[in-house]
């Protein structure tokens, strides 16, 4: 598992050490989709959470930043990761970007 809930907050992993450097960024999106309670939608690289069906996240890859956009309802962020960040700091940074895309929108 790549993360846990903490206090009602989902977080990295504390014993995950070291996340395999030759995972891609996308390969740990599908991972943290599954993981966060989104699951596939009918448009093609969009999810949808469970609970919540007007968030949903889409991606957007590109060559030098991974790109994902958050959308509720007509409100949508894009968020960049650059292809530099660490596997562990992508997963830090899409959490934080999630949580306050969402909390700012409802």
């Amino acid at each position: 598992m790549l993360t846990v809930k903490q206090g009602g907050v989902r977080i990295v992993n504390p014993d995950l050490s070291l996340i395999d450097k030759d995972r891609t960024k996308y390969s740990l999106f599908g991972i943290l989709m599954f993981e966060c309670g989104f699951h596939a939608s009918h448009r093609a690289d969009v999810w949808t959470h469970t609970k919540e069906e007007q968030f949903s996240v889409r991606l957007e890859p590109e060559d030098e930043v991974f790109s994902i956009i958050f959308e509720y309802l007509y409100k949508s962020e894009k968020c960049g990761y650059p292809s530099q960040i660490s596997n562990q700091e992508y997963i830090e940074q899409f959490l934080k970007d999630a949580r306050k895309f969402y909390y700012s929108v409802i």
